[in-house]
This record gives structure tokens, C-alpha cells and sequence, in this order.
């Protein structure tokens, strides 16, 4: 019986190393499993890195293309404001210019009547100096009344 015992205990022995081994080799490939999955988990969180590291640039670079766009549409109203002030000032000189011209005109017209009003006084003096003074005062005055009085009617 001992040989049986030994034997049934050798049995359950070897059996008991099957088991052990077969849960080795499960381990074994379990820790295999978990070495890749180790080993991927490092590339994914390398690759999530690099894609933040993209993210990064791309919203840099983003908002470089905004600030750009954004400077080009000040840009764009800076000249359509100068645009505006030139049209402005080039109409501001046109009406100074015709300002300027009826000005001139304006004092044409006066220095003439200047020159028309002193030849027509000289003439006036040289009628005064060579009116008979056969008349007395008082109808010379009247008569010069008469006269200034045409003068200024036909001012």
C-alpha cells in the first residue's frame, strides 16, 4: 500500500506540477501580454505627446493667421479712411482754389470802381475849377447838390 500511496501521491504530484506549470506558462504569457501592452502604452503616450506638441504649433500658428488677417483688415479700413481724407482735401483745395479766384475777381472789380470813382472825382475837381462862378453861392451849392446827388444815383 505504500507503494500505492506513493505512487498515487507521485501522481498527484506530477499533476500538481502540470498545474503549476500550465499556470506558468499562463503567467508567462500574461506578463508577455503585459509587456507588449506596456511597451504600446509607452508608444501611445509618446504619440499623445507628439499630437499635443502638433496641437501646440497648429494654435500657434492659428492665431498667427488670425493676428495676420486681423492686421490685414485694419490695414485695409486705415487706407480706405486715407483714401477718404485725400478725396476730401482734394475737394477742400478745389473749393479753395475757386474761392481763391472769386477773390480775385472781387478785387479786380473793386480796384476798377476804385480807378472809375477817383477819375470820375478828378473830372468832378476839374469841372468844380472851371464852373463860372458868375452863379452866386447859394445856386452854385445846389447845383453841386444836383450833381452829387446824380453821382451817387448812378453808384
Amino acid at each position: 500500500m505504500e507503494c500505492e500511496t506513493a505512487q498515487r501521491e507521485a501522481k498527484d504530484l506530477s499533476s500538481q506540477v502540470q498545474d503549476e506549470q500550465k499556470k506558468s506558462i499562463g503567467l508567462s504569457q500574461e506578463l508577455s501580454k503585459n509587456a507588449s501592452s506596456k511597451q504600446a502604452l509607452a508608444e501611445m503616450e509618446e504619440k499623445a505627446r507628439d499630437l499635443q506638441k502638433e496641437n501646440s504649433i497648429l494654435r500657434e500658428s492659428n492665431n498667427k493667421l488670425l493676428d495676420s488677417a486681423y492686421d490685414l483688415e485694419r490695414e485695409r479700413q486705415f487706407h480706405a479712411s486715407e483714401n477718404a481724407l485725400k478725396v476730401q482735401v482734394a475737394q477742400l483745395e478745389a473749393t479753395l482754389k475757386s474761392d481763391l479766384g472769386e477773390k480775385k475777381m472781387i478785387q479786380d472789380a473793386l480796384v476798377k470802381e476804385r480807378e472809375q470813382y477817383a477819375k470820375m472825382e478828378a473830372e468832378f475837381q476839374d469841372l468844380q475849377v472851371g464852373f463860372d462862378f458868375r452863379f452866386d453861392r447859394p445856386s452854385r451849392k445846389s447845383s453841386m447838390n444836383v450833381f452829387i446827388h446824380r453821382q451817387n444815383i448812378s453808384h
